[in-house]
C-alpha cells in the first residue's frame, strides 16, 4: 500500500509520522454506501451536518446548520428586529422523487451538532409550529435543481421571510417568557446589543425537544405517516 510521510513540529521537537492508505474506492461508492447506512458525504448543501435515507427508503433527509449570527427578522405588523440567534438547523425531508420538502422542521442549539445523542431545543421563531417544531412556510419562495441546492438556498428563503402572528410562540424566560411577539423580539433585539453572543449564553434557555437522533426519527416519522 502507498505510504504518506508528513513532519509534525511540536516546540523543539519534530516528528515523523507514516500514515498508510488502508483500502480506496471511488466517492461514488463511498456516497451511496453512507447514505444506505443513514449518513452521507460527497456534494453535499452548504452547512450540512447529517444527510440519508429514511429505514423504508421513501424519503431522503438532509440537516442543515447555520452558524451563530445575528439575524434581521421582518414580523408584519410588529417591525423589524436584529437578533443574535445561536446554531440552527433546518431538517428537510424530500420524497425519493421530486424537489419539494414534505416536511421542513427548525431548531436550535448553543453549540455545532457532533453526534445523535446531542439535544436539540425549540426555536423561538414566528411561523414555527411549538408542538412539532414544523416550519409554515406561507409564501417563501426558495429554488434549485436538485435537493442539494434547494437545501443550500432554504436557510436564505427562511430567515428573508416576512413573518406574522400566525402561530403561537413561547420564548425564554430571559426575553420575557410568555408569548408576546412584539415585546420578546424588542427584548431580544436590546439584549442583542449588549450580548452580540446571546444566542449561545447561558442566559438562554431554550426548551429542549429530543436528541438528535430522537427527532430524526419523529420527524422522518411524521413525514411517512402524512403519506
Amino acid at each position: 500500500m502507498d505510504k504518506e510521510v508528513e513532519f509534525l513540529i511540536e516546540g523543539d521537537n519534530i516528528s515523523l509520522i507514516q500514515r498508510r492508505v488502508i483500502k480506496t474506492v471511488s466517492l461514488e461508492a463511498f456516497s451511496n454506501n453512507m447514505a444506505t447506512a443513514g449518513w452521507s458525504t460527497g456534494v453535499m448543501p452548504v452547512g450540512c451536518r447529517i444527510s440519508g435515507q429514511s429505514s423504508d427508503g421513501l424519503s431522503h433527509y438532509f440537516v442543515i446548520e447555520r452558524p451563530p449570527m445575528m439575524t434581521r427578522v421582518d414580523i408584519v405588523g410588529a417591525g423589524i428586529y436584529s437578533v443574535h440567534t445561536g446554531f440552527v438547523q433546518i431538517w428537510l425531508v424530500f420524497p425519493e422523487k421530486g424537489l419539494l420538502p414534505s416536511g421542513k422542521f427548525v431548531t436550535t442549539t448553543k453549540q455545532p451538532l457532533r453526534s445523535l445523542q446531542d439535544t436539540v431545543y425549540y426555536f423561538p421563531w414566528p411561523n414555527v409550529y411549538k408542538e412539532t417544531s414544523n416550519i409554515c412556510t406561507g409564501t417563501q419562495s426558495f429554488s434549485g435543481n436538485t435537493k442539494e441546492e434547494v437545501c443550500s438556498d432554504f436557510p436564505r428563503a427562511f430567515f428573508g421571510a416576512r413573518f406574522n402572528f400566525d402561530l403561537t410562540v413561547e420564548f425564554p424566560s430571559v426575553l420575557g417568557g410568555g408569548t408576546s411577539i412584539p415585546n420578546s423580539f424588542a427584548k431580544w433585539d436590546e439584549l442583542s446589543k449588549k450580548n452580540p453572543m446571546l444566542g449561545i449564553s447561558q442566559e438562554m434557555d431554550y426548551s429542549a425537544t429530543g436528541t438528535v437522533g430522537s427527532f430524526l426519527a419523529k420527524v422522518t416519522r411524521e413525514v411517512r405517516h402524512v403519506r
